[in-house]
């Protein structure tokens, strides 16, 4: 029997994040919240995991970056919804998430698609986009915990989706703009670009 190319160990990790965000979504709603903060855990660092051996064993493709995009999705919308129906989220949090993020998908999509001529799910990302991510999964973290101030965050988040849109609209338009060039290039060097390489 002859092994699915597709089915490799990164890809296998990309995919249990889908199953650790179900055992998640599910833990909430019965409100365990202690085991549902251990999974969170795991299941954000199998999003760092994932990529990492895929590159060292040089088994990085196209579909793996579909799987890896898709099971993202899926884990931090599980997550969201269950933190909403568990009482712990505002519902308006995850509504302007979901439309900045549905606008996102939709608009970036449509505009890379028509630059390089082939569909593009928004799975290979510029940095903005990664430091947005990255916001929304300590949100949820922070959700997670009960730590003070998730007003805040939610804001800084917000802020980081609409620096990924302009991102994606200046590198669209191919137009170079200083101040936003200094920062994308501080971001890359700095601490979020090394965590989310």
């Amino acid at each position: 029997m002859q092994k699915s190319k597709w089915l490799n160990a990164p890809n296998i990790i990309s995919l249990s994040r889908i199953f650790i965000g179900l055992a998640i979504f599910f833990l909430l709603i019965k409100g365990n919240m202690l085991p549902s903060i251990i999974l969170y855990i795991l299941g954000a660092l199998t999003d760092g995991l994932d990529g990492q051996i895929a590159r060292k064993l040089k088994k990085t493709t196209k579909i793996g970056s579909f799987v890896d995009a898709l099971a993202d999705r899926i884990f931090i919308i599980l997550i969201l919804i269950g933190l909403v129906i568990f009482g712990k989220l505002n519902y308006y949090f995850v509504l302007i998430i979901f439309l900045a993020w549905a606008a996102g998908e939709v608009v970036i999509g449509l505009m890379i698609t028509k630059k390089i001529k082939q569909f593009y799910l928004y799975s290979v990302h510029r940095n903005s986009i990664r430091a947005a991510a990255f916001f929304v999964f300590i949100a949820m973290g922070w959700t997670l915990a009960r730590f003070p101030g998730l007003e805040i965050l939610f804001w800084i988040t917000i802020l980081f989706m609409l620096f990924a849109l302009i991102d994606y609209l200046i590198w669209f338009s191919g137009k170079k703009w200083m101040a936003y060039e200094i920062l994308q290039n501080k971001l890359k060097k700095g601490f979020l670009g090394k965590l989310m390489e």
